[in-house]
């Protein structure tokens, strides 16, 4: 969130305040682990990104065009170690410069609704990467559609038809709070293979370059 200005008050104020808040985000750090580990099953599962959290990146104008902090590609980071251990995401997003946005990270929950995505026991987990304007739930000024309620994100597999590995990806949907719903065409792209990353081909990622590829995973 971008910094604000705030009005000054006395220090034993300032410590006061300090103390509360720090009491509030123990007991909300607490919350939120106990309602993760009821949410999390072990197993892979559809992720959403709702219409609340992404107003937050609307309120810092990350949306908003011409701004030094606009949002141009969303990475997400997955956090899996197989079979039995929590399945988590968050999204951060990179400026035109491909320079990570501070404070920018959303963290996604599951869907709840028992979409249990059928992924193999070992599976390459790296980051990826979807451009903002491919959402298509964001007007001229940034602003999110009024029917958009969430993003829906389901784990899949892409198989690199040069390594033959396989790697985590998702499927992404766009689901309207009249029940409407609209699927991406392409889902998310991993980085590695190494065409994929943002940015294009970073120096310590080089295998593979030769040949950009970026309809492999049309549907």
């Amino acid at each position: 969130m971008k910094p604000k200005s705030i009005s000054s008050f006395g220090y034993r104020g300032m410590w006061i305040a300090v103390f509360v808040f720090a009491s509030l985000a123990i007991l909300s750090s607490c919350k939120d682990q106990k309602k993760a580990k009821a949410d999390f099953t072990g197993k892979p599962t559809c992720m959403k990104l709702t219409k609340a959290q992404l107003q937050d990146w609307v309120r810092d104008e990350y949306t908003k065009p011409g701004d030094t902090d606009y949002i141009e590609t969303m990475i997400f980071y997955t956090g899996y170690a197989g079979p039995g251990s929590d399945f988590q995401l968050n999204v951060r997003g990179l400026k035109t410069d491909n320079k990570e946005v501070p404070e920018s990270r959303l963290d996604l929950d599951s869907t709840n609704d028992n979409c249990i995505a059928s992924l193999p026991d070992y599976i390459s987990i790296s980051s990826n990467s979807l451009n903002r304007s491919d959402l298509g739930i964001f007007d001229a000024t940034g602003k999110l559609d009024k029917n958009f309620a969430y993003l829906q994100l389901k784990p899949n597999v892409f198989t690199d038809p040069a390594s033959k590995s396989q790697y985590l990806i998702y499927d992404v949907t766009v689901v309207n709070s009249d029940g409407s719903t609209r699927p991406l065409a392409k889902g998310t792209l991993p980085c590695p293979p190494c065409p994929y990353c943002r940015p294009y081909c970073p120096p310590s990622c080089t295998s593979g370059c030769s040949t950009s590829i970026d309809s492999t995973l049309e549907k």
